[in-house]
């Protein structure tokens, strides 16, 4: 068992990354059911560029990223050396070469698994996942999706479809509409439509829908509100607009017995490990990759991490940067 183990941390010192320095930070011993993780990859998500952009409020310095591919170098349980596992991490930034996670929070992968790709299977993987499940606890036959041809938006589709529940995803022009649909997907609504509102709320009615999932915040929640049928539940898990809430018709909500309630998926991840569910959430990840698929993004060393942060700002819509954990 490894007594002392030193790990180098990745710190963003300055907004947008335009400032990075390097620090080691020594880590405890290994408990009972912990691993330690020699790090590979680690993908850039939108939430790590928000947040160094100092819109959520984040005090400088700080490690980012909460995702995380790697091999288990040292483990409590033996058996678990040598296996390639995927982890994500609400609790400390994943930007470093060496991490501790327990047993319960780790997916273990096949040997064969591509790391790169695996960087990407806890975040969007369990998010996904989270709110299909949040849909079943609520019994929802049918519900709506902002952000429905991004790439969690598809997976979310794909999940719900897999389960038996319709999925409405919305998205932002008429084009976007024409392209999910040429790829399949059903019941797509386009929120620049004029109609937008009555579109919805009739498509919603017409598949006993009363849920409704929104990533971008701002102004459209207002009329996601306004669509949502009587007793509806609208759950937000994102704020990709980076704007407050607005246009809600507090009457309309009120009358319509309306509510508003948010998912995060680390919450729910732990909620699961309490109940003893969340093995059978991460088997299903892994026994479908079909569903989970990803497109890899461009790759930098974690040396040029400050590069790496503007070319995701300035290409918001290319797939997910990776950050590749150099050993030199």
């Amino acid at each position: 068992m490894v007594e002392k183990i030193k790990a180098t941390l990745l710190e963003v010192q300055e907004k947008n990354a335009t400032k990075i320095g390097f620090i080691e930070s020594e880590l405890p011993a290994l408990k009972e059911k912990e691993v330690l993780i020699k790090v590979k990859y680690v993908p850039l998500i939108h939430y790590d560029t928000m947040k160094m952009s100092g819109v959520t409020g984040a005090t400088f310095p700080f490690t980012p990223c909460v995702e995380l591919s790697g091999v288990i170098e040292d483990a409590f349980n033996k058996a678990l050396i040598g296996k390639k596992v995927s982890f994500l991490s609400l609790k400390f930034g994943t930007l470093r070469n060496y991490a501790i996670a327990t047993e319960d929070e780790i997916l273990v992968l096949k040997d064969d698994a591509d790391l790169i790709k695996a960087s990407q299977m806890s975040c969007n993987p369990f998010t996904a996942s989270g709110i299909v499940d949040t849909a079943v606890e609520l019994k929802a036959n049918a519900f709506a999706l902002t952000a429905g041809n991004s790439h969690v938006g598809k997976i979310i589709y794909r999940i719900a479809q897999d389960k038996g529940i319709k999925c409405i995803p919305i998205v932002r022009s008429a084009g976007r509409k024409k392209e999910m649909e040429s790829e399949g997907f059903e019941n797509v609504v386009d929120s620049s439509d004029e109609k937008f509102i009555q579109n919805l709320n009739k498509i919603m009615q017409d598949l006993n829908s009363q849920l409704i999932f929104d990533t971008l915040a701002g102004p459209i929640v207002g009329q996601l509100m306004k669509a949502l049928p009587k007793n509806g539940i609208l759950v937000n898990f994102g704020t990709q607009t980076h704007e407050p809430y607005s246009g809600i018709d507090a009457t309309d909500m009120r009358w319509g017995n309306k509510q508003m309630r948010c998912f995060l998926v680390g919450p729910w991840i732990d909620q699961k490990i309490k109940e003893g569910t969340f093995e059978t959430h991460k088997k299903y990840v892994s026994d479908n990759p079909s569903i989970f698929d990803c497109v890899i993004g461009d790759k930098f060393s974690w040396k040029d991490f400050d590069k790496a942060v503007k070319f995701a700002n300035e290409n918001p819509n290319a797939p997910k940067v990776i950050i590749s954990i150099d050993e030199n």
